[in-house]
């Protein structure tokens, strides 16, 4: 928003230029980050007693990312060659899947995923919970603590729905046709914000309610440590190199975006060197930088562990 809002020419040349397919390769690590983060948890449930009893809903779980998942990774238009463009009608785009590649539909199942990502969280926090207790039982700090989180949602959407509600297309360069655009949106947002009102006023506020239903919960057995499988590590490893892979990619494309100016816009670089590199550059350099990165990393928990043993031997 605030790279269309300073500039709508370096904003297109980031979601449908020059910069479109880094954000495809974004799509695959923030994706891999979400699954990797979910089947750890999973993971985590196997030394929760009574958390088989959620074992059955993991399988719907997973097929909610893997299809949001292909959708956030589909693009909207296909590097093709001549003779597949000529196959497609002489277009780019696929006949169904271009619409999949448009942000509305991607910013519908990212969504989706945060939300599948915050059901496992809940199926795990759960997970050794037996009877609770009711929350017209915890006393009137529980309800007020309620309330005061939906009054945060609330203003913090209703804010946003006001801004859309009275926002002049003029003030974006568009024109006044478009206000249609922004009217739904606000309306769609205010909706949002009498749902919430709903949920507090039906005690269906998940995260506060989750975090006092089960407070003085029974338990149904202690969490059992070190009874993680060994899968899981992998698994944590994953998300380490997948965590330094995203950062150096958007560095780039931060960095990037400038194309052959020092100041977009504004003070053009005309030196030899005001080029951007390729995708195939970047990929090595943020590769190569990976790797150092970790390499640095365990020789830091090396230097640790030679310490320990170390003290332990004196």
């Amino acid at each position: 928003r605030e790279v269309y809002s300073t500039s709508a020419v370096m904003g297109n040349n980031m979601m449908g230029g020059d910069f479109s397919w880094t954000f495809i390769i974004q799509a695959m690590l923030v994706g891999s980050l979400f699954l990797t983060s979910n089947y750890y948890l999973w993971s985590g449930m196997s030394r929760i007693p009574g958390a088989e009893r959620y074992q059955k809903y993991i399988k719907y779980i997973l097929l909610l990312i893997v299809v949001s998942f292909a959708v956030w990774l589909t693009p909207h238009n296909l590097p093709l060659s001549g003779e597949e463009t000529a196959r497609m009608g002489g277009s780019q785009y696929h006949p169904t899947l271009k619409f999949l590649g448009l942000m509305p539909a991607k910013n519908a199942v990212v969504n989706f995923i945060i939300l599948a990502t915050f059901g496992s969280f809940l199926l795990y926090r759960r997970g050794n919970k037996g009877e609770t207790v009711p929350v017209s039982q915890q006393g009137k700090g529980t309800r007020m603590a309620i309330i005061t989180a939906g009054i945060i949602a609330i203003v913090i959407i209703g804010q946003y729905a006001v801004y859309l509600l009275g926002l002049d297309p003029k003030a974006l360069d568009l024109p006044a046709d478009r206000a249609h655009y922004f009217r739904t949106v606000g309306w769609l947002l205010t909706l949002q914000c009498i749902s919430a009102a709903a949920a507090v006023v039906l005690t269906l506020l998940v995260t506060t309610i989750d975090i006092f239903l089960f407070k003085g919960a029974k338990e149904i057995g202690p969490l059992k440590w070190g009874k993680m499988t060994v899968r899981s590590q992998y698994a944590l490893l994953l998300l380490a190199i997948i965590i330094t892979l995203n950062m150096g990619l958007m560095g780039f494309i931060r960095s990037g975006l400038r194309s052959d100016w020092h100041i977009f816009g504004v003070m053009r670089d005309t030196s030899e060197w005001a080029n951007t590199p390729s995708n195939f550059t970047m990929t090595q350099m943020v590769g190569l930088c990976v790797i150092v990165f970790l390499v640095g990393v365990a020789f830091m928990f090396w230097l640790g562990g030679i310490a320990k043993n170390t003290k332990e031997h004196k």
